[in-house]
C-alpha cells in the first residue's frame, strides 16, 4: 500500500512554488545545501581574525547546550525539538527563528509543569499568572520577573505571528542558552 501511495504522489502534477522575497527558495537540488544567509556568519579567532563557520561548528555550539538530564522527559523532548530545529537553520535560515519560538513554548511548559507540581491554584490558567504565582512562591526570583515577562511576550509573538520573524543564528544561540538556564531554574534543577 505504501508503494501505491508513493507512486500516486510521484505522478501528481508538480506544485508551483511562489518565491518569497529574501528567503532561500527550496528545491530538490538545494535543500541539503547551506542557506547562503547562514554561511555568511563567522566567528572571531584571536590568532586568525574572522573565520567562516561550517555546519559542524554551529551544531557543536548548539548541541553543547541542554536542559538538565533530571528535567521531566516531556520538557527534555520538547527542548530537543527546538534545539534540533536550530541546527537545521544552517540549511534553511528561518528555522533559527522557528526553533527559538519552540524554545519559548518549552519555557512556558516548564512553568506550567512546576506550577502544577507545587499545587498552584486551578483557577490560574495564563502563562503570566503562573509566572507571578511562581514568583510569589520564590521559584522565580523578583529580579528575574522582567526576563520571564519578555519570554512570555516573545512566546506570544511566536505562537500568534502576523509575519515570519527571521533572526540571526547568534541570537538563536543566546536564546538557547538563556532558556536552558531559565528552564532548569524554574524546575528547581539549576546548579
Amino acid at each position: 500500500m505504501k508503494d501505491a501511495l508513493l507512486v500516486a504522489a510521484v505522478s501528481a502534477k508538480p506544485v508551483k512554488i511562489t518565491p518569497v522575497a529574501g528567503l532561500k527558495q527550496l528545491t530538490l537540488e538545494n535543500w541539503r545545501e547551506p542557506d547562503s544567509s547562514s554561511a555568511a556568519f563567522c566567528r572571531v579567532d584571536v590568532e586568525h581574525g574572522p573565520v567562516g563557520m561550517l555546519a559542524d561548528d554551529w551544531a557543536q555550539l548548539i548541541l553543547g547546550v541542554d536542559v538538565s538530564p533530571r528535567a521531566p522527559e516531556e520538557i527534555r523532548t520538547l527542548f530537543a525539538v527546538g534545539r534540533g530545529t536550530l541546527i537545521y537553520g544552517w540549511f534553511y535560515y528561518p528555522l533559527y527563528s522557528v526553533g527559538e519560538d519552540q524554545l519559548h513554548r518549552v519555557a512556558e511548559r516548564a512553568v506550567a509543569h512546576r506550577f502544577t507540581e507545587l499545587g498552584g491554584p486551578s483557577r490560574t490558567k495564563t502563562f503570566a499568572d503562573r509566572i507571578e504565582w511562581l514568583n510569589q512562591q520564590g521559584v522565580i526570583p523578583h529580579g528575574e520577573l522582567p526576563r520571564w515577562d519578555a519570554i512570555r511576550k516573545i512566546r506570544n509573538m511566536g505562537s500568534h505571528p502576523t509575519l515570519q520573524r527571521v533572526g540571526p543564528p547568534g541570537d538563536a544561540l543566546t536564546t538557547l542558552k538563556i532558556l536552558a538556564r531559565g528552564i532548569d531554574q524554574v524546575l528547581g534543577l539549576a546548579p
